[in-house]
């Protein structure tokens, strides 16, 4: 997934902004849509939904 989301998308000038595409894509899709045994299996989204 992150080579076609990020690798794949476009040519990356510096190593530097190669890294913040990837810090980037990992907060805002893979830290945010996997689902997280120590939240029972949810995603951090829906359980900070659950919790409000």
């Amino acid at each position: 997934m992150l080579q076609k989301s990020v690798l794949d998308r476009q040519y990356w000038a510096t190593k530097h902004e190669l890294k913040l595409a990837i810090a980037a894509w990992i907060e805002g899709e893979y830290h945010r849509k996997r689902r997280q045994r120590g939240l029972g299996r949810l995603t951090p989204v829906d359980a900070t939904r659950l919790a409000a």
